[in-house]
């Protein structure tokens, strides 16, 4: 009879919101226990993501330098309408503020990732809006650059791992060295994973990609779809061969594998991945501006 309470219980608590499931926990210790529950979270995130219509968020005011606005098609709001996020008043707001532009601003199930130089912090913050809680990560000790090579830039992905109910930030940092004699520059990029459920960074050897020539290009133009995030690069086997060889480097949450993906051979004035609709798109944009879409 116990058993049947609870499953009915269950039911009636997995159809709230945040907000009233947060105040529940103040009425009895088994109900606290019950929200706090990974299982109990991840029934409830997949209840209310069949449930809404319009899973937008719309987060603005980030940014030191303009007074940008973000909307991200990943968050599921309980009214069905975009949500807007405002960081003033929030315990974490002025941490949120940042110095420079961010490099990484991305939403999954709800939960806001945010990659940049914030005040005396140099890492992400992963931040939940519903419960306004939130949580501070540095990035790793960089490592030693190869040999006659300097650090450039990094680039950032943040991802689901449904196997193992665990979010994950991914960041490959970029080595470059120029011949002077020639203009060629080689590219070496160091991977790192960092497991929230394990709360420390791992850092990522022997992937297929780990010795390639691969140059990565903007931090914007990329897609997390299903389980894997995607990045549009470019390769050059060769030395001395131009960076002409288009590719999508991408990144399986679960099984933490980096695999290359070839574009066909043409060249492209542009290149954009789109997601729609849960179809994702490769837009290619020609020098004579047709257009071809591969799915």
């Amino acid at each position: 009879m116990q058993e049947r309470i609870n499953l009915l219980l269950e039911e009636i608590l997995v159809r709230l919101p945040v907000k009233s499931l947060l105040g529940f926990r103040c009425v009895q210790k088994s109900w606290s226990t019950l929200v706090q529950n990974p299982t109990f979270i991840a029934k409830h995130l997949r209840h209310h993501q069949t449930k809404t219509k319009n899973p937008s968020i719309l987060v603005e005011g980030l940014d030191k330098i303009e007074d940008l606005q973000y909307l991200l098609q990943s968050h599921p709001d309980e009214g069905g309408g975009v949500r807007i996020v405002d960081f003033k008043g929030d315990s974490m707001g002025r941490l949120l503020t940042v110095r420079e532009l961010t490099n990484m601003f991305a939403c999954i199930n709800g939960i806001i990732c945010i990659a940049g130089i914030f005040r005396g912090h140099y890492g992400f913050v992963l931040w939940n809006p519903a419960i306004r809680k939130g949580k501070v990560v540095s990035y790793p000790n960089f490592p030693d650059c190869p040999a006659h090579f300097v650090l450039t830039r990094s680039y950032y992905a943040f991802g689901f791992d449904q196997n193992s109910n665990d979010y994950k930030v991914v960041r490959v940092v970029e080595h470059r060295k120029k011949f002077v004699e020639n203009s060629i520059t080689r590219y070496r990029n160091s991977f790192y994973v960092y497991s929230l459920r394990a709360d420390s960074w791992t850092q990522i050897f022997g992937t297929p990609v780990q010795h390639n020539n691969i140059k990565l290009h903007s931090r914007r133009n990329e897609i997390f779809f299903n389980g894997v995030h995607h990045w549009i690069g470019s390769l050059n086997s060769e030395l001395g061969d131009s960076y002409d060889h288009h590719i999508i480097m991408t990144f399986d949450m679960s099984r933490e594998v980096f695999q290359i993906i070839r574009f066909p051979d043409m060249f492209f004035f542009q290149i954009k991945l789109l997601l729609y609709s849960m179809i994702a798109l490769l837009v290619l944009f020609m020098v004579s501006m047709n257009t071809s879409i591969y799915g």
